[in-house]
């Protein structure tokens, strides 16, 4: 038997190098409505990539013949593929607020173990600043079948993600982008220490200046309501020139913790893959898919 056959996993994928995050929970598993904690990011692809469409198109579909007894669980039949829950979704059609999306599909992909995370060059990122939302790079996920609660369809799991380039926080063409560059010119100029890039609530999507104005006038994030909950997700800029370590972000989190939650507090930081532990990760990854 020849030891260097390569098993191809048609339910795999790894993106084109211009696939953008939005919504990147990759340090820290979150809990949605009590679940199991998991990992998350939007994966957005522009339509003109047309090659990264078509692979994710195939691998749905194979997910779906490969899970057809998942599917068909108890019922007479598999139901189609057209009317069960797919990935795949049109960012103009569901997210037509949000630039972001615009002319482009998107894949909510999510894990429960932490994703191998590198650069360019395939080192590992162990600064967290560096992946945020709207940084562009590949993604390696997979697809399958799921039959819960009666709930069916195709889902997709998130493997490890390799940044390629920086990435606007906010686009160009958004109402909000001249607010935020005018915090960004402030924080550059030394008149501010940081500033509130965005929050995010699951129908609402405050500008920059809203957010900036009601915090800094003393009401914390907490109050911040929209109608009835918080924000359950926010990007704070910094103005910092030494790495941020977890002894600077500790600093800073402590600083920041009174103006943004009404009180002050300490904090500790999760433990993070090791370089190596990082790195062995990605290579396997890639390796199975060379």
């Amino acid at each position: 038997m020849n030891k260097n056959v390569k098993i191809n996993n048609p339910m795999k994928v790894i993106t084109g190098p211009d696939t953008r995050w939005s919504y990147a929970n990759v340090w820290e598993p979150k809990s949605i409505n009590g679940g199991t904690p998991k990992y998350s990011v939007s994966l957005i692809i522009s339509k003109s990539d047309t090659k990264t469409i078509a692979k994710i198109e195939a691998a749905i579909e194979a997910a779906y013949k490969e899970g057809e007894a998942k599917l068909k669980g108890n019922g007479k039949s598999v139901p189609a593929l057209s009317v069960i829950k797919t990935p795949l979704r049109d960012g103009d059609m569901e997210r037509p607020d949000d630039p972001a999306y615009a002319n482009a599909y998107f894949v909510n992909a999510n894990a429960i173990s932490a994703p191998g995370i590198v650069d360019a060059d395939r080192n590992p990122i162990l600064t967290r600043s560096e992946v945020y939302s709207g940084v562009y790079g590949r993604a390696s996920i997979s697809f399958y079948a799921f039959n819960s609660s009666g709930n069916k369809g195709i889902a997709c799991g998130l493997h490890n993600l390799q940044t390629i380039r920086d990435g606007e926080f906010v686009e160009p063409d958004s109402p909000d982008h001249p607010s935020f560059l005018e915090q960004a010119e402030r924080l550059k100029n030394g008149e501010q220490d940081w500033f509130i890039g965005a929050l995010y609530y699951p129908h609402f999507s405050p500008e920059t200046r809203f957010c900036n104005a009601s915090v800094r006038s003393g009401v914390p994030l907490t109050q911040l309501l929209s109608p009835s909950v918080p924000p359950y997700y926010g990007v704070i800029f910094l103005r910092e020139e030494c790495p941020l370590t977890p002894e600077v972000l500790t600093h800073w989190v402590e600083t920041l913790s009174r103006p943004l939650f009404g009180q002050p507090f300490s904090c500790t930081l999760a433990q993070v893959p090791s370089r190596q532990e990082a790195m062995e990760q990605f290579e396997n990854e890639m390796r199975l898919t060379r």
